[in-house]
């Protein structure tokens, strides 16, 4: 049986299956990059504010937490990561508990 004429000649298409995969893979790599480019940036700014710190110090008289490094002139006892672990330390540091 042969084909109908029109049918015979069939026009190649103007683009190519391969060429289509990578635009395809290369624009999926444009979205990855800026996303993660994005995330990055929103991390290094909530990174400092999580990385809060304590500082527990006895000046002669009594212990104080602060959430700024002291004066020089304080003795410094300790440095935390949290204000539940500063005022832990502070109840059993001999100098805090003095009076």
């Amino acid at each position: 049986m042969a084909l109908p004429r029109h049918a015979a000649k069939v026009p190649p298409l103007p683009w190519s299956l391969p060429a289509v995969l990578e635009a395809n893979s290369r624009i999926k790599r444009k979205r990855h990059e800026a996303i993660s480019g994005g995330c990055g940036l929103i991390a290094s700014f909530a990174t400092p504010a999580l990385a809060e710190q304590f500082w527990v110090s006895y000046d002669g008289k009594r212990c104080e937490m602060f959430s700024h490094k002291p004066k020089d002139s304080m003795n410094i006892l300790g440095t935390y990561d949290s204000r539940n672990q500063a005022e832990k330390a502070m109840k059993k540091m001999d100098q805090c508990n003095k009076g």
